[in-house]
């Protein structure tokens, strides 16, 4: 029987090139934190600008009570919470079945190691200031959306990683964009998770409407992953995009059909108006448990087999 060590090389759902576990305290700290503060206080004024013209001032009501949104702080506090959110979430799947093994071990490694997993939350937060948080009726988070501002001319600017794309804003902060990403989102229950999308869209809509001419929004995509793709090895990426589609073209038809390829992420992106306009390979990090030899499990994937899923959402939909 082959001994395997419990060693995380990449973390999928962290999508952090800080790896908690081997950050130290010192110089490296210290240069990682005040980075990361330039990139949060260059977006502060302009926040401040939005939240002046009304955004996210109403309540709005998810799952029967009112709910309160707002921009992400990097605080630990938050931080935990919204990791909590996560793993929370990622638990529920698990006990319905649908995760894989090598993401239900990478769940439980970080739920282990609970602690580190907050603070590289808490990176994630720091270099994305426009990330949106919901709070419920008690001000618990609830839900959230990491979210990105960056400059692009085609779907094919986008980050070709999810690494990549957690860092996006920190890259341009203080120089112009014109994108805005969302790159994970979750919550509570799936009105929580809805409520940040559209929170997102408001914001996107919101800055266009701001007319900066350094961060008057054109595009809005999701980085998204097929989660259900593992559950099919013996289709291609493009394969199981396509019997996504036909799931979703035959739920028009039919809202209380059901049966397979009704991946979760995917089928909400389409649910709520987005097209896949770009698949790219290799996108999340493999999750892997290394061998004494350093050389990975075979038998060990990404979630999403690696790949990203680009929804991108019309005018039609974030700009009303």
């Amino acid at each position: 029987m082959r001994r395997k060590s419990a060693f995380l090389l990449l973390t999928a759902f962290v999508l952090s090139l800080d790896n908690p576990f081997f950050v130290q305290n010192g110089v490296r700290e210290q240069l990682i934190a005040r980075r990361l503060r330039s990139a949060e206080d260059s977006y502060i004024a302009l926040q401040d600008k939005l939240l002046e013209h009304g955004i996210f001032r109403e309540p709005i009501t998810v799952d029967g009570q009112l709910v309160k949104l707002s921009f992400a702080d990097s605080s630990l506090a938050t931080a935990t919470e919204v990791a909590d959110v996560l793993l929370s979430s990622e638990e529920k799947s698990i006990e319905a079945g649908k995760l894989s093994e090598a993401e239900t071990r990478l769940v439980q490694m970080h739920r282990e190691h609970f602690e580190a997993f907050a603070k590289a939350i808490q990176r994630i937060l720091a270099r994305n200031p426009w990330s949106v948080i919901v709070r419920d009726a008690a001000g618990k988070i609830a839900g959230f959306v990491f979210s990105a501002l960056l400059l692009t001319n085609t779907k094919d600017d986008l980050p070709a990683t999810s690494v990549e794309m957690s860092k996006a804003s920190e890259r341009g902060a203080g120089a112009p964009v014109n994108t805005y990403v969302d790159f994970w989102f979750t919550g509570n229950s799936r009105g929580f998770a809805e409520a940040a999308i559209l929170a997102s869209f408001q914001t996107a809509r919101a800055l266009k409407e701001l007319g900066e001419p350094k961060s008057t929004i054109k595009y809005v995509y999701a980085y998204s992953n097929p989660r259900g793709l593992p559950n099919y090895p013996q289709l291609s990426a493009e394969e199981y995009a396509e019997k996504v589609k036909e799931a979703y073209a035959e739920w028009l038809k039919n809202k209380a059909s059901k049966g397979p390829f009704r991946d979760p992420a995917i089928f909400f992106h389409l649910q709520h108006g987005a097209t896949l306009v770009r698949i790219i390979p290799n996108a999340f990090p493999v999750i892997t448990v290394a061998e004494p030899s350093g050389v990975p499990d075979a038998d060990l994937t990404a979630i999403g087999r690696g790949y990203a899923f680009i929804m991108q959402y019309p005018l039609s939909v974030w700009g009303k």
